[in-house]
C-alpha cells in the first residue's frame, strides 16, 4: 500500500506545481510528461539503493520534501479562478473514456497481477533480481537468460527496487502503481498536442482522435502493463513537444524532446532505433533547409540550427549515459547481433522457432531471399485487416497521407522521415533476424506497428487541421449541426471500452487471461533451496512455460538447461521418477517433496540424457 501512497502524492505534488507554474496552454503537455519524471526518479533511486546500498526511502524522502517546499513558496494567486472554469462537453467525454479504459485495467490486474507473460518474464523478473539477489543481483543480466532479453535496458526493472522496498517484491500493486498512470499521461499527451493546434476544432483533429483512442489493442497493451504501451507512448511525447518547440521555437522545449527521445532507448531496445531515426532525420531536415516553424514568427526570435541541436543533446545526455554505462557494464549481447547462446537455449525448448545461430555479418545475404519478403508483407496484410484489434489505425495512415497528397495546401509533417526510418528498421530486422520468420514476424509484427502508428495518425491527421485562415473562433461560428457532429465522432471510442470488456467477459483471445501460478517459489522455500549463482534444470517434458516459471521462483540462480552445474533442480510427476533420475544419472537428491526436488552433483562430467539426445539428433 506504501507504492500506491507515494504515487499518488507524487501526482498530486507534481500536478499542482504544473498548475501553478506552467503556462496554461502547456498544461496537458506536462501533466503528461509527469509519469516520466515519476519513473526516472525510481529508476535512479532504485541503483543507488543496489550499486551504493543508499536505502530507497532517502531518496524518495528527499524528493517529497523538496516538492512541498517548492508548492509552498510558490504564491496562489487566482488560483481559485483558475480552478473553478467550466469544462467543455469535449472534457467529459474523454474523461469517461479515461475512466472507463481504468477499470478494465483493474479488471485485468485483478486476473493477472503481474502482467501477462511478457512484462512477467522480462523486466518484472529483472526487478526481483534486484531487489531479492543481494549479491547476485547481476544475475539478471545474465547471457544465460538470452530468451529473455536480459540486454533490455532495466529502466523500469529499477524503478520497481524502491517501491518493493516498501512493499516487499511479492506487491503487484507496486507494479500496477508504475504503468497504470501512463494511460492518463498517453491521453493528457495526446490532447496537449491537439490543443496546440490553432484550428482544433476542425474535424480532422476529432477523428484523429477517436482513431487512436478507438483501438482496443493499445487498451490491451496497457492493461497487461506491457512496455510496448510505454514505448508508443514516449514516442507520441517525444513529437509532441518536438511540434511545441518547432512551432514556439522554444529552447526548453527541444530539451525536453530530446531528453524524451533519450528516454525511449531506455524503455526498450526498440527505443533506440527511434533515437537514431529522431537524430537523423533532425539532422537531415535542418541540412536541407526544411525547418521552418509552422507560424510566422518574428525573425529574430528564430533559434538558429546549432542552437537546436545544443538543446538537443543537453536533454540527451542523461538518459544517453545511463544507456552507454548501462551497455558496457551490463548487458550481455544481443540476440540479434550475437545469438549462439539463445541458440543453444532454444535447442531445448523450442527448437522449431530458432533457425540461425550466426552472426549478423553472416546473415547479410537473408536480404537477397524473396520468401522473407512475402511473409512480411502478407503477415502486414493480416494485420491490417484484423479490424478488431489495430487494423483501423493501422489502415488510417495510408489514408491520411493520401489526404495530405491530394490537399496540396495542407502542410507535411516533415517528421514523419523519423517514422519511416523506425518503419525500415523494423523491416530490417525481420530480415535478418537468426529467429523462424514465420515466428518472428507473427509474434512481434502488431506490437511493433503500434509503437508508432499514434504518432504517425496524430502527425498526419493535425497537419490536416491547418487551415490558411485563423479559425481560432471557428468552434463559435460552427452551425449546431457541425458541433454535435464533431462530439459524435468523439464519442465512438466508448464503443472499444465496451468491446474490450466484452472480450474479456467472453474469455476471448488474446483477452483470455490466464494468471500464472507462483506457488513454485514457496515450494522451493520448503525444501530449503540454498542461493547458488547456477543450476541445471531438468524436467520430463521441457517448455518455455515450466523453466521461466521455475526461474521466478528460483532467483537469484540462474536456471541453465543446456550444461550441468553443481546443483540441480528437477521435476518430474512422480517422486520416483524423480529419484531414478538423480540416481542413474551421478545427482545426490538433498530435499523432495513429490516430484519436485534438488540435488548435488557427484560426478562432474556426468550425463545430461536430453543435451545427449540433442547432439545425436544434430549429428554432434
Amino acid at each position: 500500500m506504501y507504492s500506491l501512497l507515494l504515487t499518488l502524492l507524487f501526482y498530486c505534488f507534481a500536478g499542482l506545481i504544473v498548475f501553478r507554474c506552467v503556462p496554461r496552454r502547456l498544461h496537458l503537455l506536462a501533466w503528461g510528461s509527469l509519469p516520466i519524471l515519476w519513473v526516472s526518479f525510481l529508476s535512479l533511486a532504485g541503483l543507488l539503493e543496489t550499486t551504493l546500498s543508499l536505502p530507497a526511502i532517502i531518496s524518495i524522502l528527499t524528493l517529497f520534501c523538496g516538492l512541498i517546499v517548492y508548492v509552498l513558496r510558490k504564491h496562489q494567486s487566482n488560483l481559485r479562478e483558475r480552478l473553478f472554469v467550466s469544462s467543455p462537453l469535449t472534457f467529459w467525454m474523454l474523461f469517461a473514456f479515461l475512466l472507463g479504459e481504468f477499470l478494465i485495467a483493474i479488471q485485468v490486474h485483478l486476473l493477472v497481477p503481474w502482467g501477462s507473460w511478457d512484462p512477467m518474464f522480462t523486466w518484472v523478473l529483472r526487478a526481483r533480481f534486484l531487489v531479492d539477489g543481494g549479491d547476485l543481483w547481476t544475475q539478471g543480466f545474465s547471457n544465460d537468460l538470452a530468451l529473455l532479453h536480459p540486454d533490455y535496458p532495466p529502466l523500469f526493472s529499477w524503478a520497481l527496487v524502491p517501491l518493493w522496498s516498501l512493499d516487499g517484491s511479492r506487491s503487484a500493486l507496486a507494479v500496477a502503481c508504475l504503468t497504470i498512470p501512463f494511460f492518463a499521461g498517453w491521453m493528457s499527451i495526446l490532447t496537449g498536442w491537439w490543443r496546440l493546434i490553432e484550428t482544433r476544432n476542425s474535424l480532422w483533429g476529432y477523428l484523429t482522435v477517436a482513431i487512436i483512442l478507438g483501438t482496443p489493442f493499445l487498451v490491451y497493451l496497457h492493461a497487461i502493463k506491457s512496455l510496448d504501451f510505454i514505448l508508443s507512448y514516449t514516442i507520441l511525447t517525444s513529437l509532441a513537444w518536438y511540434h511545441f518547440a518547432k512551432k514556439e521555437q522554444s529552447r526548453s522545449g527541444w530539451m525536453i524532446s530530446g531528453f524524451v527521445v533519450a528516454w525511449a532507448a531506455l524503455v526498450k531496445n526498440e527505443g533506440q532505433l527511434w533515437m537514431v531515426s529522431f537524430f537523423g532525420s533532425l539532422l537531415l531536415l535542418q541540412s536541407l533547409h526544411f525547418f521552418s516553424p509552422y507560424r510566422k514568427v518574428n525573425t529574430n526570435s528564430q533559434l538558429s540550427r546549432k542552437s537546436i541541436l545544443f538543446a538537443s543533446l543537453q536533454g540527451v545526455f542523461i538518459p544517453l549515459s545511463f544507456l552507454i554505462w548501462f551497455k558496457i557494464s551490463l548487458a550481455p549481447p544481443n540476440d540479434l547481433i550475437e545469438p549462439q547462446r539463445a541458440f543453444e537455449i532454444s535447442q531445448v525448448l523450442q527448437p522449431e522457432v530458432f533457425f540461425n545461430s550466426f552472426s549478423l555479418l553472416v546473415r547479410l545475404d537473408q536480404v537477397e531471399e524473396w520468401e522473407r519478403h512475402q511473409l512480411i508483407l502478407n503477415h502486414l496484410w493480416n494485420v491490417l485487416s484484423n479490424w478488431k484489434a489495430e487494423g483501423l489505425l493501422l489502415c488510417s495512415v495510408p489514408v491520411l497521407l493520401l489526404f495530405i497528397l491530394l490537399l496540396r495546401k495542407k502542410p507535411f509533417p516533415s517528421m514523419l522521415l523519423a517514422i519511416g526510418i523506425q518503419l525500415t528498421g523494423y523491416y530490417l530486422v525481420y530480415l535478418l533476424t537468426p529467429y523462424n520468420p514465420y515466428w518472428h514476424v507473427s509474434s512481434s509484427m502488431n506490437r511493433l506497428l503500434i509503437h508508432i502508428a499514434p504518432a504517425a495518425v496524430c502527425l498526419l491527421g493535425f497537419s490536416l487541421c491547418y487551415s490558411p485562415v485563423d479559425s481560432a473562433n471557428s468552434k463559435q461560428n460552427a452551425p449546431e449541426y457541425a458541433r454535435f457532429f464533431r462530439l459524435t465522432v468523439l464519442s465512438l471510442p466508448l464503443v472499444c471500452l465496451l468491446f474490450c470488456y466484452s472480450q474479456i467477459r467472453s474469455n476471448t483471445f488474446p483477452w483470455d487471461f490466464q494468471s500464472e501460478p507462483l506457488n513454485r517459489e514457496e515450494q522451493l522455500a520448503n525444501l530449503e533451496f540454498p542461493p547458488v549463482s547456477h543450476a541445471t534444470f531438468v524436467t520430463n517434458q521441457f517448455e518455455p512455460a515450466m523453466l521461466y516459471q521455475m526461474q521466478f521462483a528460483a532467483l537469484p540462480t540462474v536456471l541453465v538447461v543446456d550444461r550441468r552445474e553443481k546443483t540441480l533442480i528437477a521435476s518430474f510427476p512422480t517422486e520416483e521418477e524423480l529419484k531414478t533420475y538423480c540416481q542413474q544419472n551421478g545427482w545426490n537428491l538433498k530435499q523432495n517433496r513429490a516430484g519436485l526436488g534438488w540435488a548435488e552433483s557427484i560426478t562432474p562430467n556426468g550425463p545430461l540424457p536430453h543435451m545427449d539426445q540433442i547432439r545425436q539428433q544434430n549429428g554432434m
